[in-house]
């Protein structure tokens, strides 16, 4: 199944901003990818690759960020 690497970089471009309003949720304005990542259960590594929308997320890792933030990645 091949993913258009536009729907990638918006997905990416969403995921930042879902990380940022998460930290400024919890008064963490400055929340970093790495911190985000640990909070997600994932590697900082896996998270970049996400958030740079070079690679469409895993399905578990959708669930986990719906879990945690509460937020939809839509």
């Amino acid at each position: 199944m091949s993913v258009d690497p536009t729907d990638l970089i918006d997905f990416g471009e969403r995921l930042a901003e879902m990380r940022r309003e998460y930290g400024d949720s919890i008064d963490l304005p400055n929340l970093g990818r790495s911190a985000f990542a640990t909070l997600l259960g994932v590697s900082a590594i896996e998270y970049d690759v996400y958030e740079r929308g070079d690679r469409a997320p895993a399905v578990e890792f959708l669930a986990v960020l719906l879990t945690k933030t509460g937020a939809n990645a839509e």
